[in-house]
């Protein structure tokens, strides 16, 4: 069992080390889990029943219109559903009237 030889160490030591040591470890890291996140809201469809629109031929319809016929409530709905009148947009005034599919046949 021969020891090696050793390096020959340096004239001047080195200094002391440049940050203290950290603390211990902090105590648990985060607090307990919250609740269940919440269910999104539910937006309501309904119409604005005092918002009242002009057709093509100048008579004035409200939302209700749209709904009034079943055999041409879909024409309805692709002529004016996207058209902005009274600075506001005719689908979203008449929320109810541009998404009903017909009558309920149940």
């Amino acid at each position: 069992n021969n020891p090696t030889q050793s390096v020959k160490p340096s004239a001047n030591p080195t200094g002391a080390p440049a940050a203290p040591p950290t603390k211990a470890p902090t105590k648990a890291p985060t607090k307990a889990p919250t609740k269940a996140p919440t269910m999104a809201p539910v937006i309501t469809c309904e119409d604005d029943v005092s918002y009242t629109f002009t057709l093509e031929n100048e008579n004035t319809q409200n939302c209700a219109w749209f709904s009034k016929n079943a055999l041409t409530f879909a024409d309805r709905q692709a002529m004016y559903c996207n058209t902005t009148q009274n600075g506001r947009l005719i689908s979203e005034v008449c929320c109810a009237g541009c998404t009903f599919t017909g009558p309920d046949s149940s």
